[in-house]
């Protein structure tokens, strides 16, 4: 039969009740460090933590300290009696001395901490899909701020990515779960872990070595997100954009060959060029992208296009603005002449579908231009000389 037994109790996580068993007589090195054992815990039993901010933080130093109060009691327990276990019951008091004061010693450091660093949500047997970060009234260093902001602006990066790709494919599989969509899940919770330790070794810490180690960690945390999401981000982006440009062209074939079968005189026999002209710019704008959008930053990722049009909506206002261009071109309020090449291209569908082409992929210069041409237009209807 062993000496001493263990019991457990419900003061608080991971306390315990240590005492000889039933029968044993212990000695006075054993009942000290026994008794000096019971009020130890019952002081951690009496600690305060219910702090709205710093309660689990404090539950959690309180509970690792019972820990390693159990684990040191287990290999005393399971030492033959004797002078060494009397020898070693004297150790172990001076060992619960020291383990009480690295304890009180992290709980004021705890006081101290700017921010409260948590997961959303904080079950550690759900998946993560947020970071909470609380701020508390004390001094913050600028280099805190900062680190802070960063961490801030990655968490917000993390979640757009993987939530529109979660999105993404539950468009096209809503009745069962999607592998993609778990995937992402998944990924998310990692992702967003790995983010929370980061942040906790950053700001809460007292020591100002660790904020700048925390930046270094957070930079190989962003390093390897685009190493593994940028790929895919690229291509899902590319892929929605190639489809938004297939059924424009598909549209404007259509409507090119349905227009020659009218009469001369219709409307959209005369202007069946601008079919071809938006099949251009359609395919032009799914070229854009990949032209110039190389690399991606980290940065990036979240935002793959400033304007934040989706591919849908880009392709539409593409194909609208080429055809502008082309109204320009058709009136010949502007002529352009390259070679043996000119803008002017009625009855030239090879024309149509290399002005369109063109204007897709200097989409944005595009932009500029035409709205630089209806400036100039309102300048002259209202009288205003050009300087």
């Amino acid at each position: 039969m062993p000496d001493f037994e263990f019991s457990k109790s419900d003061r608080f996580t991971s306390d315990f009740g240590f005492a000889p068993a039933s029968g044993y007589d212990a000695t006075s090195s054993e009942r000290t460090y026994v008794d000096r054992l019971g009020t130890l815990l019952g002081r951690l039993a009496t600690a305060d933590t219910s702090s709205p901010e710093l309660g689990d933080e404090m539950e959690r130093l309180r509970s690792e300290c019972a820990e390693y109060l159990l684990q040191r009691a287990r290999r005393f327990a399971a030492e033959q009696a004797g002078p060494d276990r009397d020898q070693l019951a004297a150790r172990e008091v001076e060992a619960s001395h020291r383990a009480e004061g690295i304890y009180l010693d992290r709980c004021a450091r705890v006081q101290e901490i700017p921010f409260v660093v948590h997961t959303v949500p904080r079950e550690p047997d759900r998946p993560i899909h947020d970071i909470e970060i609380r701020t508390r009234d004390t001094r913050i260093s600028e280099e805190k701020r900062r680190f802070k902001v960063e961490i801030d602006r990655s968490a917000t990066i993390i979640k757009t990515v993987l939530n529109e790709r979660r999105s993404w494919w539950r468009w096209f599989n809503r009745s069962e779960p999607d592998p993609h969509i778990e995937d992402a899940k998944r990924r998310l919770d990692e992702y967003l872990f790995a983010l929370a330790g980061i942040a906790k070794v950053g700001l809460m810490n007292i020591d100002r070595t660790q904020t700048p180690f925390g930046m270094l960690a957070l930079e190989g945390l962003q390093s390897e997100f685009v190493s593994r999401e940028a790929g895919v981000v690229k291509n899902t982006y590319v892929a929605r954009l190639g489809l938004a440009a297939l059924v424009a062209v598909f549209l404007g074939v259509a409507g090119y060959i349905g227009a020659g079968f009218l009469p001369a005189a219709w409307i959209p026999y005369r202007f069946r060029e601008f079919f071809l002209l938006g099949c251009g710019a359609a395919v032009g704008t799914w070229l854009s992208f990949s032209i110039r959008r190389v690399v991606l930053s980290f940065a990036d990722l979240a935002t793959l296009e400033e304007d934040r049009l989706n591919p849908s909506l880009r392709v539409i206002f593409m194909v609208t603005l080429t055809t502008v261009v082309g109204l320009l071109f058709w009136t010949h309020a502007v002529v352009i002449e390259i070679g043996g090449f000119k803008s002017a291209f009625s009855h030239n569908g090879v024309y149509a579908l290399l002005i369109g082409a063109l204007s897709g992929i200097a989409e944005r210069t595009m932009t500029i231009a035409v709205s630089k041409r209806a400036q100039d237009f309102a300048s002259s209807l209202g009288g205003i000389a050009k300087p």
